[in-house]
């Protein structure tokens, strides 16, 4: 121990007499081509071993990403929770094409003053863009701004994001207790399952449902909810 120099302490080995950083360059330079080729030929041999092999079969996909060469109906729990989420999900925007749905909602949005705000707004990013040069384009088109105004417009007048609701005898504040199965009117309404909240106020104590509504058209009157309500509803 005692008969260690100081560059064996972690120290960085001092240049031989006569060279340069660039020799020490150079050397980091030949190690890095060496271990790249190094490894090219390692990958090279693997292929070729892979394909005396077997010639005619396809890469071994299933051992990298454990991916079935042939597809299988899933079992497990997940994935049969996940291709029933994803076919929940692929058939909501089916149920958009409904033509009084869409008049509905046409009837609701105040069309004039979103295109109102939309031509404002695209002027100005256009008169932004021509103040830094001809060849300049706007940050927004017409119809980005169009779609910012009804954005605007639904997150601020429109729709309300929930996250606890108010009590509905005094307004206070609620906590949420629990779950309930929908009623029967709010199962016809398309609620899957109702949220049970309590007034905060002592003196109340009174119980709030919050139903969560997955029918568009039945958002269209609510106009409440939270990420699921309020995307169902917008990308309608």
């Amino acid at each position: 121990m005692a008969s260690r120099t100081p560059n064996s302490r972690g120290r960085r080995p001092a240049v031989p007499e006569g060279l340069n950083e660039t020799w020490a360059k150079d050397l980091t330079d030949q190690f890095r081509r060496t271990l790249s080729t190094k490894r090219m030929n390692a990958l090279t041999r693997n292929t070729t071993q892979q394909q005396q092999q077997s010639p005619n079969a396809p890469p071994s996909y299933s051992s990298l990403r454990n991916i079935p060469l042939v597809a299988t109906a899933p079992s497990d729990r997940n994935s049969l929770r996940f291709r029933s989420m994803l076919l929940s999900l692929s058939n909501t925007p089916c149920r958009w094409e409904n033509p009084g749905l869409l008049d509905e909602a046409l009837r609701s949005i105040p069309l004039e003053r979103i295109y109102d705000q939309a031509q404002e707004e695209s002027d100005l990013f256009l008169a932004e863009a021509a103040s830094l040069g001809p060849n300049t384009k706007p940050a927004w088109g017409y119809q980005d701004c169009v779609v910012r105004a009804l954005m605007k417009w639904f997150k601020r007048h429109f729709f309300q994001w929930i996250n606890n609701p108010k009590c509905g005898a005094c307004h206070a504040p609620t906590i949420a207790v629990g779950m309930a199965a929908p009623l029967p009117d709010e199962q016809a309404r398309g609620a899957n399952r109702v949220e049970i909240y309590q007034c905060s106020n002592a003196q109340c104590q009174a119980h709030e449902r919050f139903p969560r509504y997955s029918d568009a058209f039945v958002l269209l009157q609510t106009r409440r909810g939270r990420v699921g309500e309020w995307a169902n509803c917008f990308s309608m």
